[in-house]
C-alpha cells in the first residue's frame, strides 16, 4: 500500500510536469517524444513474490509465541495445582490430628476423673464393723481394679496423645493413616479396652 501510494503521488506529479511539458513543447514546436517516461520500479513483483513468504513466516512466528505462551501457561498451572494439593493434604493431616488428640483427651480426662471418684470412694466410705470379710475384700478389690485400668487408659491415652501431637503435618516423611496405623493404634485400642473393662 506504501509502494502504490508512493507510486501514484510520482505519477501525478509526472503527469503535471508532462502537461506542462507538452504546453512548452508545442510553443516551441519540439517533439513529444523526447518527453521522458516514469516507470515503476522493477522490483515490484519481487515485493508481491516476497510480502506472501513474509508474512507466512510472521504467522508462523505468532504461533510458535503461542504455543510457547500456553506451554507457559499450563507449567504455571500445573505449579499451582500442585501447591493446591500440598495445601489440601497438610490441612488433611492437621485435621485428622486435631480429630485424634480431642478423642485422645476426652478419653484421658475420662479416665483420669473415674480413678479420682474411684479412690475417693476408697478411702472415704464409712465400712461398718460388723460387714463380711469376703464383702470388704471384693469391694477393695474391685476398686483398686477400676483405680488400676483407668490409670492405665490416662496413661496409654496420654502417651499417644504426645506422640500424635509430635508428628510433622508439614513434611510428612509417613502419611498420617500409616502413623496411626502402625504406632498408635495398638495402643489407642488398649486405652480404650482397659476404660470399658473399668
Amino acid at each position: 500500500k506504501q509502494w502504490t501510494l508512493q507510486y501514484d503521488i510520482v505519477a501525478k506529479s509526472s503527469s503535471i510536469v508532462k502537461s506542462i511539458a507538452s504546453n512548452y513543447l508545442h510553443l516551441t514546436g519540439t517533439d513529444h517524444s523526447s518527453l521522458p517516461v516514469i516507470k515503476p520500479p522493477e522490483n515490484q513483483n519481487s515485493n508481491k513474490e516476497r510480502n506472501p513468504i513474509k508474512m507466512i513466516g510472521f504467522a508462523a512466528g505468532m504461533e510458535m509465541a503461542d504455543m510457547a505462551w500456553e506451554v507457559k501457561c499450563r507449567e504455571e498451572d500445573m505449579k499451582q495445582r500442585a501447591l493446591e494439593n500440598e495445601r489440601h493434604a497438610i490441612d488433611d493431616a492437621r485435621r485428622s490430628v486435631d480429630e485424634k488428640a480431642q478423642q485422645l483427651q476426652v478419653l484421658a480426662n475420662q479416665s483420669a476423673l473415674i480413678a479420682g471418684f474411684s479412690m475417693v470412694v476408697l478411702v472415704e466410705s464409712s465400712i461398718p464393723e460388723d460387714i463380711d470379710g469376703v464383702i470388704l475384700t471384693l469391694f477393695g478389690g474391685f476398686t483398686a481394679c477400676v483405680i488400676a485400668l483407668m490409670l492405665v487408659s490416662t496413661l496409654n491415652a496420654t502417651y499417644v496423645l504426645v506422640a500424635i501431637l509430635r508428628y510433622d503435618c508439614v513434611n510428612r516423611e509417613v502419611p498420617f493413616d500409616v502413623f496411626w496405623r502402625k504406632r498408635c493404634e495398638p495402643d489407642w485400642k488398649l486405652a480404650l479396652r482397659t476404660f470399658s473393662y473399668g
